[in-house]
């Protein structure tokens, strides 16, 4: 069963924060071709348990409604099979496995041959550069990023599934990430400042009943900042 990890942060991030990784993840999954392709195959070949996460999902669903209805679609499909893995579901680790892999193979296959504590800092500056490949042992050769890079970094869309992807692959085998820099700082508030600003301002349908609850609802797909 997946489990919320400690990821260690700059001290620029509050810490303690806790960030909701499923509806970042399942949009990615619904946003990549490749992905949504493996996750069909394998509604197809019939994982047990998927269908009746299937009709449970949607805990998300104001997050989603920010999308075209397709993407809705997909989006609820792809939380299906996480919650599925949440749950502990018979072969959901390997699905999800194979759904990152296929969508993400160089953020899957570094994470996959990084060491426990995993280095996204000079990883996501090596992503960032076009068509470069970049292996666990190539990334200790990298040199921190300079500060022209790190205004490049502006130019990345931080919520394009990069991020979500890297820290659901390290929760996948176990490890934790390093977070202690300034690209991971700068996307980490961009993540939760986008899922923040949706809480405050859910969509019409969904403000009266976002309004009548208390506290948020905490699951097992989150990340914490510290």
């Amino acid at each position: 069963m997946k489990k919320m990890k400690d990821i260690e942060t700059p001290e620029a991030t509050p810490k303690g924060q806790l960030l909701e990784l499923t509806p970042f993840v399942a949009a990615a999954i619904a946003d990549s071709d490749g992905a949504w392709k493996e996750l069909e195959t394998i509604r197809w070949e019939g994982l047990p348990g998927l269908e009746g996460k299937e009709k449970g999902a949607g805990k998300y669903g104001a997050f989603y409604r920010q999308y075209e209805p397709r993407r809705r679609w997909r989006c609820l499909k792809a939380e299906a099979l996480i919650r599925l893995y949440d749950a502990g579901g018979e072969g959901a680790k390997e699905a999800l496995a194979r759904v990152l892999q296929k969508g993400w193979r160089k953020i899957y296959s570094y994470v996959k041959g990084a060491p426990e504590l995993v280095d996204f800092e000079k990883f996501y500056v090596a992503l960032m550069r076009k068509g470069e490949k970049i292996s666990a042992d190539k990334s200790k050769g990298l040199f921190p990023p300079s500060s022209g890079r790190l205004r490049n970094a502006h130019k990345k869309d931080m919520l394009d599934g990069d991020f979500a992807v890297f820290a659901q692959s390290a929760i996948l085998f176990g490890k934790k990430v390093n977070g202690q820099g300034p690209c991971f700082n700068m996307v980490f508030n961009a993540h939760l400042c986008a899922y923040e600003e949706l809480a405050r301002n859910p969509p019409r349908r969904h403000r009266r009943r976002a309004a009548a609850r208390k506290t948020p609802r905490k699951t097992k797909a989150r990340l914490r900042s510290g």
